[in-house]
């Protein structure tokens, strides 16, 4: 790949990986706010973990590294 096209393409990289990273604040905020709604602080933790060990494998397979 010529070095013009591979700098546009990780800057897309980079670009795609602050916008899931902000996308996945928000979630997390989200869920942190439903504390009373959704049962014990334990649960939504739980359940917050789980979010972030699932965004995880996606991403690592989309980059190849799976």
């Amino acid at each position: 790949m010529c070095e013009y096209s591979e700098r546009i393409f990780n800057g897309g990289r980079k670009e795609g990986r602050q916008e899931g990273r902000r996308e996945m604040q928000d979630e997390i905020l989200r869920m942190i706010a439903g504390v009373s709604r959704q049962g014990s602080a334990e649960d939504v933790i739980n359940e917050i973990i789980n979010k972030i060990h699932s965004e995880g494998k996606m991403r690592e397979e989309s980059d190849g590294i799976l």
